[in-house]
């Protein structure tokens, strides 16, 4: 029922996470068709320029985000949305302009992408160059922003707490959680954080520093 509307759709996506993404049933008639890779007519061609799109969360969409328009409620969220920076989305892309590039870059770039924290959906277009040889092509990167900020709890009334989350803080792709939680027995209340980065420079390297406190710590 959520599927119905985009709105509702991003409220299950929230509350909700698939624990067995893989074991959704495929049915017969599409395990025997064999799609072939939309980037296979253009191994070998080099990267003229990167264009780089990033959407907001709401009312936007990686295949038609020139043709859509935000209602009322979806432009409120995306006035308090901080849009990823462009230079992070480039971060994870694994071709570079003036360089040759292969079909692998370019998909594996496009899960990537998907894979991030603060992305909710990516796309690749391929634009041809105008140049005389037609050995170079043009790349236009689509990405919509994750309405990054939450805040969840366990509902535990003997033991209430609360942890507030930004996944994308500034737009930088950092990741900071602050936990709070009050303790019935000891009559204090515990913290604790924690501080990650998705990508460190485009290594491709996570870090996370975090702290608690509690009665005896």
């Amino acid at each position: 029922m959520a599927d119905k509307h985009e709105f509702t759709s991003w409220i299950h996506d929230v509350v909700f996470e698939d624990i067995n993404p893989n074991d959704s049933i495929v049915p017969t008639e599409f395990k025997k068709k064999k799609t072939a890779n939309p980037f296979l007519k253009y191994k070998g061609k080099i990267v003229r320029k990167i264009d780089v799109v990033v959407l907001d969360p709401f009312g936007y969409s990686v295949n038609d985000f020139y043709g859509k328009t935000p209602d009322y409620i979806e432009k409120l969220g995306n006035k308090y949305h901080v849009t990823t920076k462009e230079q992070i989305i480039r971060n994870l892309l694994l071709f570079k302009p003036n360089e040759i590039v292969g079909v692998l870059e370019l998909s594996e770039s496009e899960r990537l992408l998907r894979l991030s924290p603060y992305t909710f959906d990516a796309r690749i277009y391929i634009q041809k160059s105008l140049t005389k040889k037609g050995d170079s092509i043009d790349i236009l990167v689509v990405t919509q922003d994750r309405w990054t900020a939450t805040a969840t709890s366990s509902f535990d009334l003997s033991a209430p707490d609360i942890i507030l989350t930004d996944k994308n803080i500034l737009g930088f792709g950092h990741q900071y959680d602050q936990g709070l939680a009050w303790n019935n027995t000891d009559k204090i209340i515990t913290t604790s954080g924690r501080y990650s980065i998705f990508n460190i420079k485009k290594t491709f390297i996570s870090t996370a520093i975090f702290y608690s406190t509690a009665k005896d710590n």
